[in-house]
């Protein structure tokens, strides 16, 4: 049988409770809250290794701050997916355009290595998705130096 276990924070303490049952016990961590409620459960029932579907119950000012909280990490996840296609897109763009991988480099402020990895593992629709936003969110140390390169040769000043 499975049993619902609700689990909520008390002074010092995770309270649990188990409506089928009607009973109540404490837990001093979440680590503890399974196996304190398979305890109570076996005791009262004599059920052994009962299913639990445990249900944490936390105050609504914080419970709404977990919520925002998932929230912005989906978005944020979104948004990393979303700056590596358009990475891979420029690169493809600007090799397209003639210009070579290091190049490239200088402009986008990645290591040549990362810049050619882009465009290889970014060939097949979606595939670029795997790959690591590390560099677009912490460029490599020459950026400052390719940036005044850019700037220099071209005029324009890179974002």
């Amino acid at each position: 049988m499975r049993y619902d276990v609700t689990v909520a924070p008390d002074e010092d303490a995770w309270g649990i409770y188990v409506p089928a049952i009607d009973r109540a016990t404490a837990a001093r961590n979440l680590k503890e809250v399974d196996t304190m409620a398979s305890d109570l459960i076996e005791i009262m029932t004599g059920s052994k290794n009962p299913e639990l579907a445990v249900h944490l119950k936390l105050p609504d000012d914080i419970q709404a701050k977990l919520n925002d909280m998932q929230n912005l990490r989906r978005h944020a996840q979104e948004l990393r997916e979303r700056a590596i296609q358009e990475q891979a897109d420029v690169i493809r763009k600007l090799h397209n355009s003639g210009m070579t991988y290091r190049d490239i480099s200088t402009v986008l402020g990645l290591p040549y290595q990362r810049t050619r990895q882009r465009l290889t593992k970014c060939q097949k629709p979606g595939s670029c998705l795997r790959a690591k936003l590390h560099d677009a969110v912490n460029p490599c140390d020459d950026w400052a130096a390719g940036r005044k390169t850019v700037e220099r040769m071209t005029g324009i000043e890179p974002a």
